[in-house]
């Protein structure tokens, strides 16, 4: 075997040298890499900032289909629900500082309503239309039932007043025709022609009565009882008795 001269053997143990620092670098390069990954990973899992700001958040279905809308509406804010079609099928919001709910049929005409308006709850159904047909109130806290027709006018209403319930009917001209109430002391049936004047009226107080007025609400027959007796009652017009009858 020929020898390695002095300078070739010590070349080779320079590079032999180097080969072995050059392996200890990529050691120690290596963990360097991995450790400031596990540092950018660490750093990236610590959240900056945890709110999220945006003008609508989109919720999407397996099909990418809008399903449900979080965002700003032009007068407040709400949550939209949508049907596999895309048709708009619930709101839940907040409209000028006053929540609401609004669902939709097939046909995206809003049906229902439910709302809080100036402190008064309010529930509201509506035809194909959108005319509303159905509303349920609380003013001043008595409940009230109205039920309209398709030109949107009140035809019956239900309440119950601070002195018993009562029922009434109007025209489609919106003016009440019939009521029938309970009192605090009895009952009352009122009849009331196209002018809204009460014509006839049918109570039982104290003791029954029937009334017929004139076109000016005036009393002009009147027929009750009286302490156990049937009495009849004629007036003019000034009111004053014309005729007067105890059997």
């Amino acid at each position: 075997m020929t020898q390695k001269t002095p300078d070739l053997q010590a070349l080779v143990g320079r590079l032999e040298k180097v080969e072995r620092q050059n392996q200890s670098l990529r050691r120690v390069v290596a963990a360097m890499a991995v450790l400031g990954a596990a540092v950018f990973v660490i750093g990236a899992a610590q959240p900056k900032n945890r709110t999220v700001e945006a003008e609508e958040f989109v919720l999407r279905d397996a099909d990418g289909k809008q399903r449900a809308v979080l965002s700003m509406w032009q007068e407040g804010q709400g949550l939209s629900f949508l049907d596999g079609n895309g048709k708009n099928r619930m709101e839940l919001g907040v409209i000028k500082g006053q929540p609401v709910l609004f669902l939709y049929d097939e046909n995206r005409k809003k049906r229902v309503a439910l709302a809080v308006m100036e402190g008064q709850p309010t529930f509201l159904l509506t035809d194909g239309n959108e005319v509303p047909r159905v509303s349920l109130d609380m003013i001043e806290g008595q409940p009230k039932l109205n039920l309209y027709d398709a030109s949107r006018k009140k035809r019956i209403g239900l309440t119950v007043g601070v002195e018993g319930p009562g029922l009434s009917f109007l025209d489609a001209n919106e003016t009440t025709r019939a009521v029938l109430a309970t009192l605090a002391n009895g009952s009352v049936i009122a009849l009331f022609d196209a002018n809204g004047e009460s014509r006839l009226g049918l109570s039982m107080l104290n003791e029954p009565l029937i009334v017929l007025t004139d076109g000016n609400g005036k009393d002009r027959l009147a027929l009750g009882i009286e302490e156990g007796q049937p009495e009849l009652d004629f007036f003019k017009a000034d009111g004053k008795t014309i005729f007067h009858s105890i059997p």
